[in-house]
């Protein structure tokens, strides 16, 4: 990024009738990679944006935990859905500890952070946020969490101070 361009201001998006179209307006507008790791997802108009990424010559990568609650039948399912988008799928898989982080990054920014799954109930109900940044940092630093996460490496020490990633730091 050159110092005469400006990063826009992050936005927080709190608005349960905004949530769903701040996350589908990232996944549109990406035009080489999304990297995603998520929690839970079963919005058709999620899987629909991603499915159109990937026609588009994307690269979409998914980083899903491999235990929730309600067992093996919702992971499948959910694992069939990312896979029938032509996204590349990645299991976190600890016998303790589900994976929980929900975030996206698209080329080089913006990231988006939700405090909620990718899911109709809480992009409908539930009382949560989504933030919209693109900070270099933030977005260079969600890729390096996602390949640590990935590769089952341990978490960078050096990640912007603008990150909270527990129960660690």
């Amino acid at each position: 990024m050159t110092a005469d361009r400006k990063v826009p201001s992050d936005r927080l998006v709190v608005s349960v009738d905004e949530r769903r179209a701040a996350l589908l307006d990232v996944i549109r507008h990406a035009r080489s990679r999304i990297t995603l790791s998520l929690f839970r997802c079963n919005d058709d108009a999620v899987f629909e944006e991603l499915t159109a990424a990937t026609a588009r010559g994307v690269t979409v990568e998914v980083l899903v935990t491999s235990r929730a609650k309600g067992g093996r039948k919702k992971m499948a399912k959910l694992w069939r859905a990312l896979e029938q988008t032509g996204a590349s799928l990645h299991s976190y898989t600890d016998p303790v500890v589900k994976y929980h982080p929900k975030y996206l990054v698209a080329d080089e920014g913006p990231a988006i952070v939700a405090s909620l799954n990718f899911t109709k109930k809480c992009f409908k109900k539930t009382c949560d946020a989504l933030v919209v940044t693109h900070d270099p940092a933030v977005v260079s630093d969600l890729r390096r969490l996602w390949t640590a996460d990935c590769g089952r490496l341990d978490m960078p020490d050096d990640l912007s101070e603008r990150l909270i990633v527990g129960p660690e730091r």
